[in-house]
């Protein structure tokens, strides 16, 4: 069973944050709707906790700008989540459509926190994408994660992006 937890607020440049996130729950998911500012389609990644050390590991692949399907594996400083569309991509808005779960996030669970999520848009102009993301976190395995920060690497995001927290229980 989910049960809502938070929203973002309104969003500030390329910052977006879900705070104060209880250790009552054995997974998280975020569900919502992203677009962003700006003439380039932005990468969009995640800090837990505020930890911007090179501790994130993530693995993509899928269909990129209408490329044949291509795997990326690289160890870097985000926790790379989607791909944003630019506000102006079909003659008006068009958001990329945002599922994300994310599991091992209570100090208390077994191995480190990870996620996978599933992003993915296309416009007129044929520029699409559908990539599954996953990763994990190698950080401190032992804190519960209580925020998350949202960035997109271009531009800002858009008034209209939302993302909602939302916890799974057993029952």
């Amino acid at each position: 069973m989910l049960e809502y937890i938070a929203s973002t607020g309104t969003p500030s440049g390329s910052f977006l944050e879900i705070d104060n996130i209880p250790d009552t729950y054995n997974s998280l998911m975020i569900t919502g709707v992203m677009s962003v500012t700006g003439t380039t389609v932005a990468d969009c990644y995640m800090f837990f906790n505020g930890d911007t050390a090179s501790v994130y590991n993530t693995m993509y692949g899928g269909l990129r700008d209408s490329n044949s399907n291509s795997v990326y594996n690289f160890s870097n400083n985000e926790a790379h989540f989607g791909r944003g569309p630019t506000d102006s991509m079909n003659v008006g808005y068009v958001y990329a459509p945002v599922y994300l779960e994310i599991f091992a996030y209570r100090g208390d669970q077994p191995g480190n926190l990870g996620w996978y999520s599933l992003s993915s848009y296309v416009d007129q102009s044929s520029s699409s994408q559908n990539q599954f993301y996953s990763g994990w976190y190698s950080g401190n395995d032992a804190a519960d994660l209580t925020r998350i920060q949202f960035i997109t690497s271009q531009g800002s995001w858009d008034a209209d992006t939302e993302l909602h927290l939302y916890g799974r229980t057993t029952s």
